[in-house]
């Protein structure tokens, strides 16, 4: 290769690397600003994310994406029509997810989540509607999350509305 030749290569190069460093970043702004052009913070979906993970993964670690002071409330729906409430505390529901995860995992007590939906509030919170299909068990129910930073800024359920069949 002639000396200009391997000038004008090395000057590509060169040219080239340039344009990576300085766009790359660019480009990976974009993308997440792409992520919240629908106006959905890109934390809301990490933790969803990360809450159908753990869950499939039979996670304790659950229970550390739910708030101190989470509303948890689900509702029992029986074959003859009727229905049971529960208002579940925080520090109470935390403590059944890492007690009964391990037995959930015995006998591969599995969910898909489907029509999964993000709805920004005014507040900067996210509400998050979901259907969850009881493998197991054969019925979908609805999950309706709320998410948002605590006091700390960390993204946490705050509030976890579901549905189960016995």
């Amino acid at each position: 290769m002639s000396c200009l030749k391997k000038q004008l290569f090395m000057g590509l190069i060169a040219a080239y690397s340039m344009f990576v460093l300085v766009f790359t970043p660019v480009f990976d702004a974009k993308s997440e600003f792409k992520e919240s052009e629908i106006g959905i913070p890109v934390a809301a979906e990490r933790l969803f994310n990360e809450y159908v993970s753990l869950e499939k993964a039979f996670d304790v670690r659950l229970a550390d994406l739910y708030s101190d002071t989470a509303m948890i409330k689900s509702t029992r729906k029986f074959s003859d029509g009727h229905t049971e409430t529960l208002h579940i505390p925080p520090q109470r529901y935390k403590a059944m997810i890492r007690q009964l995860m391990p037995m959930a995992q015995a006998v591969n007590d599995r969910g898909d989540y489907s029509n999964v939906e993000f709805a920004a509030l005014d507040d900067g919170r996210v509400r998050i509607h979901a259907t969850r299909y009881a493998i197991n068990k054969n019925y979908s129910a609805p999950v309706i999350l709320l998410v948002g930073p605590d006091n700390q800024g960390k993204w946490v359920i705050l509030e976890e509305y579901s549905e189960t069949q016995p």
